[in-house]
């Protein structure tokens, strides 16, 4: 099993094994269809777009962190390691906003 944030044999990489790495699962991602709740109104979409916005952000965190730790380029990861702080305080707010739906629901 590859660690977190490890470029996979699809090139994808990230929390969720997702974020695509390359030029062919670019493509693929954008072959997909959109969201279902970028479709949806009221509630629905905001739980679907809150949802995604903490997937990204995971996303976001799992690389800068491989960057931060592991990269070969020391600008990139000195700006990484000082941007990390910033996303996982967005991740949070996200998640806050996320537990704030489900309770109003």
């Amino acid at each position: 099993s590859q660690p977190t944030g490890s470029p996979s044999p699809t090139g994808t990489t990230g929390a969720s094994g997702t974020v695509a790495t390359t030029g062919e699962a670019i493509d693929r991602e954008r072959a997909g269809s959109p969201e279902p709740w970028m479709n949806a109104s009221g509630v629905a979409f905001d739980e679907g777009f809150i949802a995604a916005q903490i997937t990204a952000h995971q996303n976001a965190i799992a690389l800068f962190d491989q960057q931060a730790n592991g990269g070969g380029d020391e600008d990139l990861k000195a700006f990484a390691a000082r941007h990390l702080p910033e996303l996982r305080d967005h991740l949070r707010e996200a998640q806050d906003v996320q537990r704030s739906i489900r309770q109003t629901r």
